[in-house]
């Protein structure tokens, strides 16, 4: 295997130009034993390049073009062949990897069907936006911590306390010796900002909204001026900050929903395209096959349970 030759001629005929795209033209550049290369070939390798790369190669001369020739479009084409006579190509990983490159190209191709993201008109990023709204719209929230007391008496009297000298430490040691709340002590008495409906930013953490409410009527850094009943207990509460209500416009997240809408789409035509290939082409999977294959141990924690398992 060997290059027999390299046509100057052919090589000197070739420039970089977008007409390049319009006419076509195969003549064979360089023949490397039985194959050949034609002038396609280069120009589909130099159009990949980009501008400013074409240009400090030198391509639009010919003395660049050659130099190309000989050092990448020859050296791939002879790699390539090698390859092909070693039978690199059935042999693993290369054979995953060549499988998992038709794979990318493929889901390439699907992207290039979908568009571009920046396409998608603004009356479907305004249809979801509608239909999400609370993705974009947020209530103010506050941050509340609470020391959660049996009697009404118990609360006062540590509620005067606090009225007289209140801390962050001293709160967080009084939430942690005396709450009955024992999702939150450790916290020192933190439950997080609350929404309106005793939402908390802590996840699966909802509390009473009378707590909410109560918050609500004093300033950041105020404590609750009374006990606030909670079920049979009694609350001491203490607002420690706040995070405005939001609102934001549709020209403010159309790129943001362009990009959800441009992934959905992608997706549901990559599995379209996957349930039309499997019908085609899977007959079936044979599971009794695959308990008898033979792999060796796997070094490292046991994989989860799966869900079934559970």
């Amino acid at each position: 295997m060997s290059a027999l030759c390299v046509l100057g001629a052919c090589v000197a005929g070739l420039t970089v130009d977008p007409s390049w795209a319009s006419a076509p033209v195969s003549r064979v550049v360089v023949t490397l034993g039985t194959e050949a290369v034609d002038q396609s070939i280069v120009k589909g390798k130099v159009l990949l390049l980009p501008l400013f790369q074409r240009g400090y190669l030198g391509l639009a001369t010919t003395t660049g073009l050659r130099k190309y020739v000989d050092d990448v479009v020859v050296r791939d084409e002879l790699l390539s062949l090698f390859a092909a006579e070693q039978k690199l190509a059935e042999r693993e990983p290369n054979r995953s990897q060549i499988e998992r490159a038709y794979s990318n190209a493929t889901l390439r191709q699907v992207r290039d069907q979908v568009g571009r993201a920046t396409s998608i008109p603004i009356e479907d990023v305004t249809a979801y936006y509608e239909a999400h709204r609370s993705l974009y719209e947020a209530p103010e929230r506050i941050l509340v911590w609470r020391v959660l007391l049996a009697s009404r008496e118990e609360a006062r009297a540590l509620l005067e306390v606090f009225k007289k000298s209140v801390t962050v430490e001293s709160f967080r040691s009084s939430a942690r010796e005396k709450s009955l709340d024992k999702a939150s002590y450790l916290r020192g008495g933190d439950l997080g900002f609350l929404e309106p409906d005793g939402t908390s930013h802590y996840a699966g953490l909802k509390v009473d909204p009378a707590l909410s409410r109560a918050a609500s009527v004093v300033k950041d850094g105020e404590l609750v001026p009374t006990p606030i009943p909670e079920g049979e207990n009694f609350a001491v509460i203490w607002r420690r900050g706040t995070v405005p209500a939001q609102k934001r416009k549709v020209d403010e997240v159309a790129s943001q929903i362009r990009d959800v809408l441009w992934k959905e789409r992608t997706e549901v035509v990559a599995k379209t395209l996957l349930s039309e290939l499997r019908k085609e082409h899977v007959r079936f999977v044979r599971d009794d096959v695959l308990t008898r294959l033979e792999l060796p141990p796997i070094e490292g924690p046991p994989p989860p349970p799966s869900a079934s398992a559970r």
